[in-house]
């Protein structure tokens, strides 16, 4: 094909036989994991090289914002001072710090991912419909950038903060059982750890959690992609989340499960496999995302 006809090399298939299959993902909710991950694998190999260097484009937006929060953390805490004992931690602005340092990260990371992730997402998505890799495209969503930014700071507040709040009450409870002398922590010992209340204490608050987290799963991970193709109000993308996860919520669960142990694979790899396996992984999770998506009363995915 011409430039033209190819529109700069991003399709795969002439005007005509685009007009008569359009453009969209072929599996529904029916699809099984083993049909997913044969979809994904093709199009991962299909398109590898543009693929890694879309993943290497993200790596340096995703670094440069951590440079950049470091050094503002610096600064903030040098301002206002938050100084940390060494010989007691827990009695000087180490809690402060953790919570400056939270926000701080956070305030710098959304509007970076907002740039580099959102981007990465519409490549990856693009591949899994059976377009190319225009790594072009990973800036051409730059209008979403408010929005993901108004999404993340809802979800900030309605699911981090309420999980470091919960953690905070928790380690509270437990370090008052275990009795720790907050001003002779020195004299602390591990063994304490071994109590039977503080065990079942820290056994019964991780299930609570993971059994949120289940719930709340595809939120987490079909708000943004729902946000991309659905062009919506970041409000209207987090319903449209918690839609799709209505009867899907241990299957996501599934899927993430296998998408972690990609992650720790690329991990055990010298870190450099994560190159390959993080893109797989996030594909795997908007190859469901698609097929839940292609099953629901949604309007059609825009994948233009």
């Amino acid at each position: 094909m011409c430039a033209a006809c190819a529109v700069n090399g991003s399709e795969t298939q002439c005007p005509t036989c685009r007009d008569l299959n359009p453009i969209g993902f072929p599996y529904d909710a029916n699809a099984d994991l083993n049909t997913l991950w044969a979809h994904t694998t093709s199009g991962f190999q299909r398109e590898l090289a543009m693929i890694i260097v879309a993943v290497l484009i993200w790596l340096a937006f995703a670094f440069g914002g951590g440079v950049v929060s470091n050094i503002i953390n610096r600064i903030v805490g040098a301002i206002i001072g938050l100084d940390i004992d060494p010989a007691n931690p827990f009695k000087g602005g180490l809690g402060w710090n953790l919570l400056v340092s939270q926000f701080v990260t956070t305030l710098v990371s959304i509007p970076v991912q907002g740039i580099a992730l959102v981007g990465l997402y519409r490549v990856l998505m693009d591949v899994l419909v059976g377009k190319k890799a225009d790594l072009a495209r990973m800036f051409s969503q730059l209008h979403l950038l408010a929005n993901y930014v108004i999404l993340h700071v809802i979800m900030f507040f309605v699911i981090t903060v309420p999980t470091l709040v919960y953690f905070g009450m928790v380690g509270f409870v437990g370090l008052r059982i275990i009795d720790v002398d907050w001003n002779h922590l020195s004299e602390f010992r591990p063994e304490r750890l071994a109590h039977p209340a503080f065990l079942a204490l820290l056994f019964g608050s991780l299930v609570v959690w993971l059994i949120v987290m289940v719930v709340i799963l595809p939120v987490s991970l079909f708000a943004t992609p729902e946000l991309i193709v659905g062009q919506c109000s970041p409000v209207e993308a987090l319903k449209r989340a918690w839609d799709l996860g209505n009867g899907q919520r241990l299957r996501t669960f599934g899927y993430a499960f296998v998408a972690f142990l990609l992650y720790l694979l690329g991990a055990f790899c010298c870190g450099i496999g994560a190159i390959f396996t993080m893109p797989i992984a996030l594909m795997l999770i908007l190859s469901l995302f698609l097929a839940l998506r292609r099953s629901s009363p949604l309007p059609p995915a825009i994948h233009t």
